[in-house]
């Protein structure tokens, strides 16, 4: 909260469900509204009880709604896994945006199994996204695999269904979000890799005018916070794209 965003994107929440009404009180009292994902295990199984493992702050003067459709086998998908939650967000003039936070599952890097569910639960992320349109939608990941990594991912970028906020504005390098010693400004090698970005759709990503690492040399931490900001004048901007070319006959030549 200490960079007094309107919007903070949570992962790796893991609290239990007999705190989340404590909880949610205390963010009151700080001016943020907490809204939750869906309750589900902290662990593999329930062995390690239910909770809450994704969440949404956003500040007491931004409005929310709760526009997730249901019904769609995406988004009841996504909501059963408790691993993902979005909300709309009005903006001036009748605009509107969605922030999404997903949780991907902690072994997708070396396990194949949940690199399997992993790759269906971003597919049905990115799915939802683009049904937005020209919606602005920005969703924000602990994906838990290196975006490089995803083969559905790579092929959304590819479609330019979407784009990687992160690694755009790193210009195709960016420094690692995460390190299994704790987090330092200057974190290298072995135990550290990028599993945390924001992926957007096309429109979302011209409101974006800077993306920033909140480095700090902490030892409780193993994720660098990514911090990005918007200007909702350019939601308004009229935006020329190249268009494909006809294709020419060349045997009618």
């Amino acid at each position: 909260l200490g960079a007094k965003a309107k919007v903070v994107c949570l992962q790796e929440v893991d609290l239990h469900e007999h705190s989340t009404v404590d909880l949610k009180a205390q963010a009151a009292a700080a001016g943020y509204q907490l809204i939750y994902g869906e309750p589900c295990p902290l662990g593999r199984d329930v062995s390690k009880g239910k909770g809450r493992r994704v969440a949404l702050l956003v500040k007491d003067d931004t409005p929310v709604e709760d526009a997730t459709k249901l019904g769609d086998k995406h988004t009841d998908y996504l909501k059963s896994t408790g691993r993902w939650v979005e909300r709309l967000i009005p903006l001036a003039d009748g605009n509107q945006m969605y922030v999404a936070s997903l949780y991907g599952y902690s072994g997708a890097s070396a396990n194949a199994a949940d690199y399997i569910c992993n790759e269906k639960l971003l597919a049905a992320a990115l799915v939802r996204m683009k049904s937005m349109g020209d919606i602005p939608y920005y969703l924000a990941g602990d994906l838990n695999v290196d975006p490089g990594c995803s083969k559905i991912v790579q092929a959304a970028l590819n479609a330019e269904i979407a784009h990687d906020l992160v690694d755009d504005a790193f210009g195709g390098q960016p420094a690692p979000t995460y390190s299994r010693g704790g987090i330092t400004r200057e974190m290298h090698g072995p135990g550290t890799t990028r599993i945390d970005t924001i992926l957007t759709n096309p429109v979302a990503t011209h409101a974006c005018t800077n993306v920033e690492y909140l480095h700090q040399d902490n030892a409780f931490f193993d994720h660098v916070p990514i911090k990005i900001q918007l200007m909702y004048e350019r939601f308004d901007d009229t935006i020329s794209t190249a268009q494909q070319p006809a294709p020419l006959n060349v045997r009618s030549l």
